[in-house]
């Protein structure tokens, strides 16, 4: 049994787009809210459901439904991959593997609660106010994989060099917003108070966050769409 691929890279980049209008509705409604807040003194009724900073609202589902979908496009190609030369299907599953639980953390904030867990533990690395733990963690566990998969990443590169450029600009954009903009924020404002500016640092953040996973699944529908042209016109299914 078969799913037809009936898509093209302009279906693609029409994804891409609607996702980024998407993302934008979201950061204008989270900056509605820290202006009242600002003239008010006190955030407007409702705010939770859209504000960037919160859990389980309408930003995080968002948040998280973006790196489901990137784990379920390499889950996709895992499937038209048939053999295991690099990038073997493995490298693929793998890929996918790590985008869902990415997802999961997104929506339960496993990394918020790394750091609370944590906070009375003095030899555990982290940044001022024991914010960050989690970096200290995912960042050198994401780095190992990247290197123990070498070989796939850089016969990717070579068969889909265009797919990989904007691949990369989604992970690196991604990255500066999840974790070197987050750092930068740490040392900017030490405090959490919720000020404007602070909510602008958050929708700073989280917009880059979101611009990156929009990327990358712009960078897997079209590498999708390359690899299921080379072998026909569907995705093998069970």
């Amino acid at each position: 049994m078969s799913i037809a691929v009936k898509i093209d890279l302009d279906d693609a980049r029409r994804a891409f787009v609607a996702l980024v209008s998407i993302q934008a509705l979201l950061l204008m409604m989270h900056l509605t809210v820290a202006v009242v807040e600002a003239g008010l003194g006190q955030p407007p009724k409702g705010h939770f459901f859209v504000d960037m900073d919160q859990e389980g609202n309408l930003p995080t589902w968002f948040a998280g439904a973006q790196l489901f979908t990137i784990g379920m496009l390499a889950m996709l190609i895992a499937r038209l991959r048939d053999f295991e030369a690099p990038p073997s299907r493995t490298f693929f599953v793998v890929a996918a593997l790590l985008f869902f639980f990415l997802s999961m953390d997104e929506s339960a904030g496993f990394h918020e609660k790394i750091t609370l867990a944590t906070r009375h533990v003095e030899w555990v690395p982290h940044f001022p106010g024991h914010r960050g733990v989690w970096a200290f963690l995912y960042l050198p566990f994401g780095l190992i994989l990247v290197i123990a998969a070498r070989r796939d990443v850089l016969a990717l590169w070579q068969r889909y060099r265009s797919d990989c450029v904007l691949l990369s600009a989604g992970i690196l954009t991604f990255l500066v917003g999840a974790a070197a903009f987050d750092i930068f924020a740490i040392y900017v404002l030490p405090g959490r108070e919720p000020s404007f500016l602070y909510q602008l640092q958050v929708a700073c953040e989280e917009s880059l966050e979101m611009l990156g996973a929009n990327l990358a699944i712009w960078a897997g529908l079209r590498l999708l769409v390359r690899i299921s042209s080379k072998r026909g016109t569907a995705v093998p299914s069970s």
